[in-house]
């Protein structure tokens, strides 16, 4: 489909991760989950950092910007 399945199976790589090798805890900051945790790019390191931690990390989604860039010049 659209990659969800391989999405899952990296992010549960991810979570096993942190459970083994950092004691359960996830960093704190989206640069070091991005680095540190597989499956997390940096739109889903921003989100997570933003719950772990309490502070908010900017997000930028771009496809709905393509998406709603496509669907003006379409006339839709």
């Amino acid at each position: 489909g659209l990659g969800y399945d391989s999405r899952t199976v990296r992010l549960l790589g991810g979570a096993q991760k942190a459970v083994k090798e950092l004691h359960g805890r996830l960093p704190n900051n989206a640069k070091d989950m991005e680095a540190n945790i597989p499956g997390t790019g940096g739109y889903s390191a921003g989100a997570i950092s933003s719950i772990v931690s309490n502070h908010l990390f900017p997000v930028v989604v771009i496809f709905r910007q393509n998406y709603l860039s496509a669907q003006c010049l379409s006339g839709s």
